[in-house]
């Protein structure tokens, strides 16, 4: 299929008109500017077209005008004084796009373009059911001047047609007042009193209210009513009747089941234009016109009027404009689903996705980093947005995206048919209070089935077009997935920090952990959406066409088979490779198998892959099946996966015992050590493809003697434990005595092998399927060669030989096969006389044998994967697909930009290069590139060269070799080699003074004399690391400012400053510093940093220049600098603590980019103790553990009170922070401060009772477990073992103390069962109930700060706020000293780290500690119980005693009451 042929007939069907002369310029203009790919460039040569165009739309608009105004709008609003204002702008709206001028972002552009292609009257006049539906809505609201059946229009798409009203009539001009004053009235807690004895019931029936004004009082009185119902103390039982009476009259009349804040109230109606656009309420407008973007708008009625708010509701508006253009699309779809065009069909499937694109690019602007210009602090709107929304009427919906109505409109459009779970059960209850217009739309979209219509076809370029449309929407890297990764950062917060129940109607709080069950509904949602893709489509293959270039980096063409495949310079292509003929055929002579076995595939395997082959099915519907040759092709076999090791261990116990799993470098290797010793038949798979029994032989005596030793050291008790956990067993016997005999092994120990056989081992439980591999792409995409290229760069790597780990292998076998074994791994054996005896006496021959050949070990150069499948490829095909990375799309051509690569990190800026010289872009362009070696480099060199000599480009190349001694200098747009030092790139950053300036000047913002330029970077890990310390140095050098103002205004920016890097992070946070990193080689050697060291590390004990650390998958990171896209409170909340279980939840493993990332801030390896298995311990009566499973308990309750500590740092870092209202500098506002009281009592009667309940409840019962050890006299006095335990001090000398009772045990073994009862007590003295109710007394006294004329109380502020700052104090000593405890507690276990524990000592220790921390409560709720306390605060001038009763309201009540200044004006909002 060729897109270069005109689009037009391809999108309307021309003959259902009469076609005029300006039809056929219309059908021209679909087909020239369909593409969202048009440039600006195209539409400066179609501007004469524009304006005859926009002529047209004049005449229209007049008309359109001229209609409302005479025949709907009553003739006294015709009277109201206001200056004649334009509908739209259209000449600035024709000049901002076509100019390109930086106020206008590429997302909006590319908004325009597309809607520009399929908005025409062709497509309003298209008889199908959409089209006729939205033609028949449009009509109805022109005639009633209103939109109350819902918003629903071809132009504005969900957003209103007619532009919100910003007054209600003069009767109503109370409500008005009270939209314009809410937000002061929150932040001074004077909204109740104001509502309850003020505000006097308004009627809003029909003959007192018109039509037109109902969303305006929907939105004033829904917002009103959830600041009423949250914003005080306690939630009141019902509204008040000035309030509740008019808001149920307004939802009724539009049609709603009952009383609620709809989505429709508080984020599509709820926008204004700012000053420099103007627009008449009740008039169409247009919102796809340049001005409609966050920067341009504002709120037309908030509740907290932070920033928060505003952005994150304005986001949704601009989300809405981005997915109008869906509607007409959708509408084209239908037309080619009655044309049978799969032409049409195929290009509106590729600008649905284009939509799709701008919609997620909408989202992104929700920034979690209050310094970025649409950003926003998670933690006021964890505070304010988040929980003030839930509806409190029962069964009503609440604005959530739940009822966001273009992700229905695309879930119908996309045929999802799944929606079994949670969330796509209450998605569709959401429909059913969906307006009238929004049921009707989605009724027409699902009247055709577009899915049934591609499922139909044989066009291979439809199918993918489809596939894609999809994975734009729904997959990890779409907009559904972005979303899911954004929302669990907000979400944890704001549960962690006092939110109860989400939008959707989840509850839960810290202790539920909700946010993680919340991740998994949006994840099996999102993959309900999936299931409506093309099953049997197959991975593309794309023909190598060329491959250029030395050394270890090549550049690669190929050649596409269709043009159904498009991209933007930045994104990805996924590459699967495949193995090679000679590793599959090692591992068919290992199974001891021809290839052609048919192997039942599971789950996993068949969605890996269907994207390859064909899959055949069984007789009478059995699972599918593929042939193991086929199979192992595509399964990761080098290097050893570490879950396939780990899988092996459990049906091989006796080899796999004491192996590490980097012993072997494939899979291959491996198997090839289980043939040699358990036989050449060992692994002959039956005809099902299961390992048969044999591997695990029935034989326990030969596992009798392979754990037993001659010398008993380890006794056997400890072979089996450890044995039986390697195995992943649980339930470990329990042994009366050390010395195992045979009968007891049999008896105990042999069943739970035996039942290991029994569970028959499918090779494919074994193999994992190979991983996708991502590289940038390094063209743009050109519509007459459809090419792809790919810059890739060999990985070689070295690895020790397999002899290395082969030291403690244990095995029993006579000398021949030790000879035969040492022959086969090592190379320079030297014979050896060795008999039976001294094998037996070693227990290890492979030993024995390397120990002679320290030093001798022999390296084996190791290859990756991928790059090396790339690059050694000839005249083969490359398995693809093209994935989306919206985050790394370059900026505007006409932006300024830097680009930073290394190595083959030049590949996406090969694209953007192209793209500028498409869009003839003037913008000065800095590239800088380092490379090891002149020939890896040299054909991209002179592809550059080629690339500007054409183009006028204003760039400036600079190249750093770091190998050799050159140095190719760009002028006259060629390259010319002269001598030079061999020099790293940020040496020469650093050196070249001009080079910094330049620099410095296109980074920095325009209110410091920069450019507002745009920095990409793509390399390495460690290259972007040092890169951007550089860069970082460069920001923050004022010797290179040229300007004296711009150096004062940086100055006095930087002393409101606490980050020293405060402005890399705010370019990083804007994403103008963006960059991509790929994996490092591991350094060789990594400081151990020990647990009790990383708990230091945390938010409240150290400082930005000491570094904060949290550990993922045992390694340590330094994330103080690290920009996470959740933000830096989701960073906070791990700080000190070990994250990997939030890193998983949240998807971020499968993120090769953000590990990448990751990589950049490695400083250390986590240092886990290890412990003998030995001894067993009791847990819960029947369980067994051991010292390992006390030390996890112990150190999962550190984590515990360190992840409470950093949440209460956060918490009561809101006095701070702008919450509502106006902004306070110096005085915390009532609202923030009933904040911080209720945070205290979250402190305490939430967070602490939820430690200690789980955490707690558990490090107890194992600490327990250290005592419940089995009694044994092995026939002799119990009294006599008693005294003889008792005087051991470790197990090290004397195994039997495992098995018997010890007498200090018994002294205590009561005091740990009483902790639990001990705390309840604590909880319920009388002291707790003085701290609750001085704490709600409190929090009633913050409702008196402000009176009903507005005068403060400075007297109690001055109290109020003293008295939460010592609470605040106390809180966190307590945290502080709970923390210090656990970590004497984890130096304990360190300090014995690999050494066998005393028992006794681990029980008094762990005793000790746990008196400690209820020690610590107990003088917590002294401190702020006692009299002294009380009498402290009562110096202050206000005691708590007269706010006991909560008899606030009664106080006020004895002012005279007051009427506002504001509602004297009478001034509308």
């Amino acid at each position: 299929m060729n897109t270069s042929t005109s689009n037009a007939n391809a999108y309307v069907n021309v003959p259902r008109h009469k076609q005029t002369d300006d039809d056929d310029n219309s059908v021209k203009t679909i087909g020239s500017s369909m593409s969202s790919k048009s440039s600006i460039h195209t539409l400066k040569n179609e501007k004469k077209r524009q304006e005859e165009k926009i002529s047209k739309l004049r005449s229209k608009v007049a008309s359109t005008r001229s209609l409302v105004k005479s025949k709907l709008l009553p003739e006294d609003l015709l009277k109201v004084e206001k200056e004649p204002i334009k509908l739209h702008n259209l000449d600035t709206t024709l000049s901002t796009f076509v100019s390109d001028s930086s106020s206008t972002d590429s997302s909006l552009k590319r908004t325009l373009h597309l809607y520009e292609s399929v908005h025409d009257e062709n497509v309003r006049c298209l008889d199908v059911p959409l089209a006729r539906y939205i033609r028949e809505v449009e009509e109805e609201t022109i005639q009633k001047g209103n939109e109350n059946r819902g918003f629903l229009s071809f132009r504005n798409g969900f957003l209103p047609m007619l532009y919100p009203e910003h007054s209600l009539p003069d009767t109503h001009i109370l409500w008005d007042e009270l939209g314009a004053n809410l937000n002061t009235m929150v932040s001074d807690l004077t909204l109740r009193p104001y509502i309850e004895n003020e505000l006097p019931l308004l009627s809003a029936k029909q003959e007192d209210l018109e039509d037109r004004f109902l969303f305006r009082a929907a939105l004033i009185l829904g917002l009103a009513s959830h600041a009423y119902w949250y914003c005080g103390p306690n939630e009141p039982t019902e509204l008040p009747s000035s309030l509740k009476e008019p808001w149920d009259i307004v939802n009724s009349r539009l049609g709603r089941k009952g009383s609620y804040l709809s989505g429709e109230d508080v984020q599509l109606y709820n926008f204004s234009y700012k000053d420099n656009v103007s627009v008449i309420s009740g008039e169409t407008f247009d919102a796809q016109e340049g001005q409609f973007q966050i920067a341009n708008l504002n709120m037309l009625q908030s509740m907290w009027g932070n920033k928060a708010e505003i952005v994150f509701h304005l986001a949704f508006c601009e989300m809405a404009r981005a997915a109008a253009p869906l509607l007409s699309l959708m509408c084209l779809a239908q037309d080619a689903v009655q044309r049978s065009d799969d032409e049409a069909m195929f290009h509106v499937l590729h600008d649905i996705g284009e939509c799709i694109q701008n919609i997620q690019v909408a989202f992104m602007k929700i920034i979690p980093d209050p310094n970025a210009d649409t950003g926003i602090e998670p933690l006021v709107w964890a505070k304010t947005v988040a929980p003030v929304g839930v509806s409190f009427n029962k069964g009503m919906p609440s604005p959530s995206g739940l009822g966001t109505p273009f992700f229905h409109c695309l879930d119908v459009f996309f045929s999802r048919g799944l929606y079994a779970s949670t969330l796509g059960k209450d998605a569709v209850g959401a429909r059913s209070f969906f307006p009238e217009t929004w049921i009707g739309a989605l009724n027409s979209i699902a009247s055709t089935s577009i899915h049934v219509y591609v499922a139909s076809s044989d066009n291979e370029e439809l199918h993918t077009a489809w596939s894609h449309a999809i994975d734009t929407y729904a997959s990890w890297n779409g907009l559904l997935g972005k979303h899911l990764q954004k929302t669990y950062n907000f979400l944890e917060l704001a549960f962690k920090t006092g939110r109860e129940k989400t939008l959707g109607g989840f509850k839960g709080g810290f202790a539920d952990r909700m946010w993680d069950k919340i991740m998994d509904m949006l994840d099996r949602s999102r993959e309900e959406r999936l299931a409506a893709k093309n099953s049997t489509l197959k991975l593309p293959l794309a023909s190598l066409q060329k491959a250029q270039g030395e050394g270890n980096m090549k550049s690669l063409v190929y050649e596409l088979p269709h043009d159904a495949f498009d991209w933007k310079p930045g994104d990805t292509v996924s590459v699967w490779p495949s193995n090679s003929d000679e590793i599959v055929s090692n591992t068919l002579e290992c199974f001891n198998a021809s290839g052609d076995e048919m192997i039942p595939l599971s789950e996993e395997w068949r969605k890996h892959l269907k994207k390859f082959l064909q899959l055949g099915m069984k007789r009478g519907k059995k699972p599918m099946q593929a042939k193991l040759r086929d199979i192992l092709r595509f399964a990761s076999l080098s290097p050893l996966p570490k879950e396939t090791f780990m899988q092996f261990t459990r049906y091989c116990p006796d080899v796999a015992y004491h192996i590490n799993p980097d012993s072997f470098f494939d899979v291959p290797e491996l198997l090839g050590y289980i043939r040699f010793i358990r036989g050449q038949d060992a692994l002959g798979l039956d005809r099902d493809g299961d390992i048969p029994d044999l591997l695990l032989k029935d034989d326990p005596i030969m596992y009798y003697n392979f754990l037993k030793s001659d010398n008993e050291d380890p006794p056997l008790a400890h072979a089996v434990a450890r044995m039986l956990m390697v195995m992943g067993v649980k339930d470990i016997p329990i042994f009366n005595n050390p010395v195992v005999s045979l009968e007891i092994f049999e008896e105990k120990v042999y069943p739970i092998l035996t039942s290991l056989a029994a569970k028959r081992c499918n090779v494919l439980d074994m193999l994992r399927p190979i991983k996708q591999r991502q590289y940038s792409i390094a063209n743009a995409k050109d519509e007459k060669k459809m090419v792809l290229k790919l810059v890739v760069a060999n990985l070689t790597y070295e690895r020790y030989a397999v002899q290395k780990y082969f030291k403690s292998i244990k095995t029993t076998m006579d000398s021949e096969r030790a000879i035969a074994l040492a022959s086969k791994y090592f190379n320079k054996w030297k014979s050896k006389a060795l008999n039976k005896r001294t094998m037996i006496r070693s227990n290890s021959v492979v030993r024995y044998f390397a120990n002679d050949l320290m030093g001798k070990r022999e390296k084996k150069t190791m290859k990756g994967v991928t790059s090396n499948y790339l690059t050694d490829m000839t005249n083969s095909d490359l398995m693809f697909s093209i994935e989306t990375n919206v985050s790394f799309h370059a900026p505007s051509s006409s932006q300024p930009i830097i680009m930073i690569a290394a190595g083959s990190g030049i590949s996406p800026f090969l694209g953007y290069l192209e793209q500028r010289i498409a869009d003839h872009s003037s913008a000065p362009i800095l590239l800088i590139w380092s490379i090891p070696y002149m020939k890896e480099g040299k054909y991209i060199l002179k592809e550059i060269e080629e690339k500007l000599r054409s183009s006028s480009l204003d760039i400036e190349v600079i190249v750093a070799v770091t190998r050799e001694n050159v140095w190719p200098v760009f002028s006259d747009g060629q390259f010319e080699m002269k001598s030079h030092p061999k020099e790293r790139i940020t040496d020469l950053i650093v050196r070249k003074i001009q080079l910094r300036k330049k620099i410095h000047r296109m980074l920095h913002p325009e209110k410091f004399g920069g450019s507002n330029g745009y920095c990409y970077l793509c390399g390495s890990a460690s290259f972007i690391h040092s890169t951007l310390d550089v860069i970082d140095d460069i920001l923050m050098d004022f010797s290179l400012f040229d300007d004296g103002d711009n150096l004062e205004a940086f100055m006095n920016e930087k002393m409101q400053q606490t980050s020293k890097k405060w402005l890399t992070k705010y370019l990083q946070s804007d994403q103008r510093i963006v960059y991509e990193a790929f994996n490092d080689k591991p350094p060789k050697t990594l400081p151990l940093i020990t647990i009790s060291e990383l708990t230091t590390k945390n938010v409240i004990e150290t400082v930005e220049s000491e570094g904060l650390y949290m550990a993922i998958y045992d390694k340590v990171y330094d994330v103080a600098s690290f920009v996470h896209p959740g933000g830096t409170r989701i960073l906070q909340s791990y700080y000190g603590m070990d994250a990997t279980t939030a890193w998983e939840a949240v998807r971020h493993h499968r993120s090769q980019g953000l590990n990448a990332k990751l990589a950049t801030l490695l400083v250390g390896k986590l240092k886990m103790p290890s412990f003998s298995p030995i001894p067993l311990l009791i847990l819960d009566g029947e369980k067994t553990t051991n010292m390992d499973g006390v030390f996890k308990s112990w150190c999962s309750l550190l984590f515990s009170v360190v992840e409470v500590e950093n949440t209460m740092a956060m918490e009561y870092s809101l006095d701070v922070l702008h919450v509502a209202g106006k902004i306070h500098n110096e005085v915390i506002s009532p609202m923030k401060l009933q904040m911080m009281f209720q945070a205290h009592r979250r402190m305490v009667f939430s967070h602490l009772n939820s430690v200690w309940t789980s955490a707690v409840s558990k490090a107890m019962a194992y600490t327990k477990a250290v005592i419940n050890i089995q009694k044994s006299t092995g026939g002799e006095s119990p009294d006599k073992y008693e005294a003889k335990v008792s005087s051991i001090d470790s197990i090290g000398s004397n195994y039997s103390i495992c098995h018997y009772l010890p007498v200090p045990f018994e002294k205590n073994k009561d005091d740990i069962n009483c902790f639990h009862e001990d705390f309840e007590k604590v909880l319920a003295s009388p002291k707790v109930a003085k701290m609750l109710s001085s704490c709600d007394a409190l929090v009633s006294a913050c409702h008196d700060i402000k009176d009903n004329n507005g005068n403060e109380d400075t007297e109690l502020v001055g109290y109020l706020t003293t008295c939460i700052r010592i609470m605040t104090s106390n809180d966190l000593k307590l945290l502080r000293e709970w923390k210090n405890i656990l970590r004497r507690v984890m130096i304990f276990f360190e300090e014995n780290d690999g050494a066998a524990i005393s028992l006794y000592n681990c029980f008094h220790e762990l005793l000790t500690a746990l008196r400690s921390m209820l020690s610590s409560l107990e003088k917590y709720i002294d401190l702020n119980s006692s009299q002294q306390f009380l009498d402290q605060l009562n110096s202050l001038g206000r005691g708590v005693e007269s706010y006991k009763d909560n008899d606030w309201l009664r106080v006020k009540e004895q002012r005279a009451p007051a009427t506002h200044s504001w509602q004297n004006t009478h001034k509308r909002s």
